[in-house]
């Protein structure tokens, strides 16, 4: 009556061990004023043939829990009556709740705790490497300082091998020079007697005693000074002097140019060069009306020249500059030439 909301109980359904007691149906007759009588759950169900057999109908009150939840599991019961207390029903409530509570929890802690061990095994992991790092970057630390030392004693050796250095380019240059000129000497008819260094006079200086026509400004210059025979070529022998000196000039400052950034020419490279600068000398032979012979023997003889591998850094004064008087004497067997050089590179101390 409290759950449905019914009336007062008209009569009294006895169900279970206790309703087989004799004289329990009078009992609560008398004690309740109403009816009793024995609860048949089967009174509306449908019995097989062998259950009626059985000994199923007479104790059909003790089936009453077990057909109630069998009828609920199958069909739809238009009327529920719950008898447990709602302390009770609260609880296993709770507690079906509660489970479902804690999977749904572990679900949401599963990924949270994966994460905090991946960062705490991260962070082990990094800690390793961070430590085994530290000691290489000590270690890196104490050889850039050994390096750093090291190249500290080399910049120290090198300023003071540097003086040696130029020392040594100094006395190499001088010995250059001369062995080019003695290469570019004829074997006869013309002597070097004379060299003679005149240094670049200060703008506003006294002129040079030794007479320099159109020396260049700042440079140094030697005069090479000598005699040559008389022959029947004349003045020829100290031009060709002159000529092959301006053909090693010439030669050494194209093969400069073409051999920039340090690389060596190749032999063909070489060989090409050779013949541009003959055929440059070439020009000015027939220019200065030589005929075609001595031309072609002076060429083949520029070729045979032994010239040093040093190159030579000098340029030969122009061919107006030289100094080859061609008066020929009965009482004089020689005469002098000057030929001026403009030394490019000359050493610091310009005493060769």
């Amino acid at each position: 009556r409290s759950q449905q909301g019914g009336s007062a109980p008209q009569r009294v359904y006895l169900c279970g061990g206790g309703s087989s007691i004799p004289l329990m149906m009078e009992f609560w007759e008398e004690k309740l004023g109403i009816p009793a009588e024995p609860f048949n759950p089967l009174r509306c169900v449908g019995l097989s043939a062998s259950a009626r057999k059985a000994s199923v109908p007479p104790n059909a009150s003790l089936l009453g829990e077990h057909v109630g939840l069998a009828l609920q599991a199958a069909l739809e019961t238009p009327v529920s009556i719950n008898i447990i207390p709602p302390a009770v029903h609260r609880k296993k409530r709770i507690g079906q709740y509660a489970l479902v509570s804690v999977l749904a929890a572990a679900c949401v802690c599963a990924p949270l705790v994966a994460w905090g061990l991946f960062f705490q095994q991260a962070e082990q992991i990094t800690s390793s490497k961070a430590s085994s790092f530290d000691k290489e970057i000590a270690e890196a630390k104490k050889w850039d300082k050994e390096i750093k030392a090291s190249s500290d004693r080399i910049q120290q050796a090198i300023k003071l091998a540097e003086p040696l250095k130029k020392a040594a380019i100094d006395r190499r240059y001088w010995v250059t020079l001369l062995e080019t000129i003695h290469a570019c000497l004829p074997k006869e008819l013309v002597w070097v007697t004379n060299l003679e260094i005149v240094k670049p006079a200060p703008p506003s200086g006294p002129a040079s005693k030794t007479p320099a026509p159109a020396q260049k400004t700042g440079t140094t210059r030697l005069v090479l000074k000598g005699f040559y025979l008389e022959n029947p070529k004349g003045v020829e022998v100290v031009d060709e002097f002159g000529m092959a000196l301006q053909f090693k000039a010439s030669l050494d400052k194209t093969i400069s140019e073409r051999a920039q950034g340090g690389t060596a020419l190749s032999p063909k490279d070489s060989a090409d060069i050779l013949q541009e600068e003959i055929k440059k000398i070439r020009t000015q032979c027939v220019n200065a009306r030589w005929d075609s012979a001595s031309v072609d023997a002076f060429c083949e003889r520029l070729k045979a020249i032994p010239f040093p591998d040093q190159p030579t850094s000098f340029e030969v004064a122009p061919i107006q500059d030289w100094v080859r008087p061609n008066s020929p004497s009965p009482t004089q067997w020689t005469q002098e030439f000057v030929i001026p050089l403009d030394l490019l590179a000359p050493p610091i101390s310009s005493n060769p």
